[in-house]
Order: structure tokens, then C-alpha cells, then sequence
């Protein structure tokens, strides 16, 4: 088995697409379905947000707007990805469970060797050093308790991987006032100062407005003071923590 004591030296290769846009997305992860079925020895990734491929083979893929990277480059992309860096929300897990669960999915399909299985798996060993080192998989919950009070009444609302993490680091700072609902039954009634949604990114941002409207007219409650959507959250400058990885 290779050694990855000398990175850099690692061959492989990424090919990577991103996008918001639901059509253009979609357009991309059918092209690089297609294009893989010629490949031997390969990871396709599928997301929200991206579609990439990692192959110990240089990838002749031409796909207008899509991102080649090779050797050190395709290594700190992957590891980079993986600790959250790249996400939205930096901090994030739900891509580091994502990629693991294409490494899988590729192994069970029969087009992974066991060398390619190897480097990628060392390659996110290093995402969860990363994110130790610079607590970036506490980063974002840290921006949201630095606005927030433990006396308040506080609704977070979603049901997601990202609101049990934040009720989570909120419990453990402090913080007793705490509902997690993710049923809208469950909302009719309460009584909160503030109201945070944490529902899937991308809907998140795009559908603040008409989510606060529906979930404030569920509770019956206008008088609920602060209100955020997780995309508030994103301000944080990623190449704090890019530096020096």
C-alpha cells in the first residue's frame, strides 16, 4: 500500500462542479454519471451544491464551469472539503458523512480499488485533524451562542443533523430554555423570545422569509423578538481558517 508520509507525491486527480442553480446542478451530476460509467476506479460525489469525481486517473471530462485539480491541489481540496471549510455553513459535518458514504456506495458497486479506497480515507483522517486543529466543527454554533442569551426562551426549529449540533453546544454552554421542533404541530402555542431556523442550507437561504412568516403564525406568538436563519451565521471568513492548512 502507498505510504502517504510524502503527500504531495499522491496521485490523484478531482474533477469538481458547483452550483445553486437546481437545473445547472442537476445538468452537471447527469453528465458526470454518464461520463463515469468509462471508468474503472473512481468516487462519484453527489450533493446539494456539488458534484465531483476522485480517480487515481488523469479525467479527460470537458464540462464547461467545472474545477481540475491534481496531486497536492486535489489533496487539500478533499481535506478542506471534508472538514466543513468549504461549506456554506463552515463547520458542517453532514459533507464529511456525505463523502464517506460515496466511498462505500463505490466499494459496494465494485469500482474502487483498495489503493484509491486507502488515500481517500487517509485524506479525511486529515479533514477531522484539521477540524480539531482550527475547531472549525464548532465555529458556527460559537457564532450563534455569542448573540444569544441562556435566560431566553429559544426555538430552534428544523429537526436537523445541524439543529440537534446546535441544541447540543447550546445545552453544554449553558443554555436551559431550549425547544427543538421539527413538526409543525408541535409549534402552535409556544411561547419564545427568539426563533432560529435551521432547516436544510440551501432552503434555509432562499426561503427565510416565508419559513419565519409560517412558523411565527403557527406559534401564534408575534411578539418572538429575534429571529435568524442559519445563513446569518455565514459570515465568518473562511480564509481565517484556510490559512495554512
Amino acid at each position: 500500500m502507498k505510504n502517504l508520509n510524502n503527500r504531495s507525491k499522491t496521485k490523484i486527480f478531482v474533477v469538481s462542479f458547483t452550483s445553486k442553480n437546481y437545473d445547472k446542478l442537476k445538468n452537471a451530476k447527469t453528465s458526470f454519471t454518464e461520463f463515469c460509467s468509462s471508468l474503472k476506479d473512481f468516487v462519484l460525489l453527489r450533493t446539494c451544491q456539488r458534484v465531483e469525481i476522485y480517480t487515481k486517473n488523469e479525467i479527460s471530462l470537458k464540462y464547461s464551469g467545472c474545477k481540475r485539480l491534481s496531486g497536492e491541489e486535489a489533496r487539500k481540496h478533499i481535506e478542506s472539503l471534508g472538514a466543513g471549510i468549504y461549506s456554506e455553513l463552515i463547520g458542517e459535518i453532514e459533507i464529511f458523512l456525505q463523502m464517506k458514504e460515496a466511498i462505500l456506495r463505490s466499494r459496494l458497486e465494485e469500482h474502487l480499488s483498495k489503493e484509491l479506497e486507502y488515500i481517500l480515507s487517509k485524506f479525511l483522517e486529515e479533514s477531522i485533524s484539521l477540524r480539531e486543529k482550527r475547531r472549525i466543527s464548532t465555529s458556527w454554533p460559537i457564532e450563534v451562542s455569542k448573540i444569544l442569551s441562556s435566560d431566553e426562551r429559544i426555538i430552534i426549529w428544523g429537526g436537523t443533523t445541524l439543529a440537534k449540533r446546535l441544541i447540543n453546544f447550546l445545552k453544554e454552554e449553558g443554555f436551559e430554555n431550549l425547544k427543538d421542533v421539527k413538526e409543525e404541530k408541535d409549534l402552535v402555542n409556544l411561547r419564545a423570545d427568539t426563533l432560529i431556523l435551521c432547516e436544510n442550507i440551501s432552503l434555509a437561504e432562499q426561503n427565510a422569509f416565508s419559513n419565519f412568516k409560517k412558523v411565527i403564525d403557527l406559534i401564534g406568538n408575534s411578539k418572538i423578538k429575534t429571529r435568524y436563519s442559519l445563513n446569518y451565521f455565514y459570515r465568518k471568513r473562511k480564509s481565517e481558517l484556510v490559512m495554512g492548512i
